[in-house]
């Protein structure tokens, strides 16, 4: 049963990371050059600017605020890395209950 879980909690992060990839996707034309440089670099060609990636980021989640107020994928990104989480930390729970 262990592997259920994590089956289910691994399927579910994969779609979160899959939805945001789509956000930025989404957003990339209209982020500036250096943003966009973070976003498209390689972690194995260079150390990564931790800092750099994450104001690319939050750019990329506002740029999509702003061009896409009405869209669904921020909704279903949140969702998504909700139940992971839950399904991730229920684990214990049931087994608790289940003695």
């Amino acid at each position: 049963m262990p592997s259920a879980f994590v089956a289910t909690s691994s399927a579910l992060f994969l779609a979160a990371f899959v939805a945001f990839y789509a956000i930025v996707v989404d957003v990339l034309p209209y982020l500036p050059s250096e943003h966009q440089s973070h976003l498209r670099g390689s972690i194995g060609n260079r150390r990564r600017d931790w800092r750099g990636w994450r104001n690319a980021v939050n750019a990329a989640w506002q740029m999509h605020y702003q061009q896409f107020p009405n869209s669904v994928k921020r909704n279903l990104f949140g969702a998504l890395l909700i139940l992971a989480s839950l399904s991730f930390f229920f684990y214990p729970v049931w087994l608790t209950l289940k003695k």
